[in-house]
């Protein structure tokens, strides 16, 4: 069986994918991710990392690469594995053939005019924007949260008025633990959260970093969190910094639940307010 690889790259902001344009056949004229053949005496790994020098510069030290998936074409007797991996930090990029171009994520990758892949392309980013390990929490716009059944809404009076509510109070073991019971009843996938890091100004940044270990600080660094990004697709380590800071009183919190809805907004003294839709 022939065996190729291809890899996808993001820059450390998480918001462009790196891309070569193809200068011959096949796809010649189209974006493509780099990659190519497994030579024999090779392992998938190190294929995948000499595969990314050689066309681009960009070394071991430079980014982690995951692997992550497949594709397998039985017919052709080939196999296709699939690399990524978010840059550490920016690199200079070092082209071997293919010109090599950044583009956003407002593109559509299923656009077989303009990607190659026959939109295997845009299958790939789908299936790597759920893969939290290697992509990170996601960020989502309000719009998007509530079309993914979440209750949402901007001030705490409105959520008092126009939905069903309670107190939960307790010591913060019982606040996570209430907060677990929730995401393992609706599931990961439809669990979110907010999270202001990123719109603070760098004094209050640095007000929050006096309270973090230097873990979650670096943590927080590797996020790059843009002032405009808000909300968020839940993962394990999110989650735990943003409770913590929420049980502290030192940066709020809500959380937001999509399969069985109701949304937790933290507060002072240990007493959150669950909303849940009127009956």
């Amino acid at each position: 069986m022939r065996i190729y690889n291809t890899i996808i790259i993001l820059n450390p902001k998480k918001d462009q994918i790196l891309f070569c344009k193809r200068m011959n056949d096949p796809y010649e004229g189209l974006f493509n991710f780099v990659g190519g053949k497994i030579e024999p005496g090779e392992t998938s790994e190190e294929a995948a990392y000499r595969e990314l020098e050689e066309e681009t510069g960009i070394g071991r030290e430079d980014v982690k690469l995951y692997y992550f998936m497949d594709f397998c074409w039985h017919l052709q007797d080939m196999r296709m594995e699939v690399y990524a991996g978010v840059l550490k930090h920016d690199v200079m990029l070092r082209p071997e053939k293919h010109p090599l171009h950044w583009l956003g994520f407002e593109h559509n990758f299923y656009d077989m005019k303009k990607f190659a892949g026959e939109g295997n392309l845009g299958h790939m980013l789908e299936i790597l924007k759920m893969s939290k390990e290697i992509f990170g929490p996601v960020p989502l716009t309000r719009n998007e949260l509530t079309d993914k059944g979440c209750i949402c809404f901007e001030h705490i009076d409105e959520g008092f008025r126009d939905y069903d509510w309670a107190y939960v109070e307790g010591s913060g073991d019982d606040l996570y633990q209430y907060l677990q019971d929730k995401i393992m009843e609706n599931g990961m996938e439809h669990s979110y959260l907010d999270f202001y890091y990123g719109s603070l100004k760098q004094d209050e940044k640095e007000r929050i970093q006096a309270v973090l270990k230097p873990e979650e600080i670096e943590y927080l660094e590797k996020l790059c969190l843009k002032e405009d990004q808000i909300y968020f697709t839940m993962t394990k380590e999110l989650f735990e910094l943003a409770f913590r800071l929420s049980e502290s009183e030192a940066l709020f919190s809500s959380f937001y639940f999509g399969k069985e809805p109701c949304t937790v907004w933290s507060n002072y003294g240990r007493k959150f307010v669950v909303f849940t839709r009127k009956k």
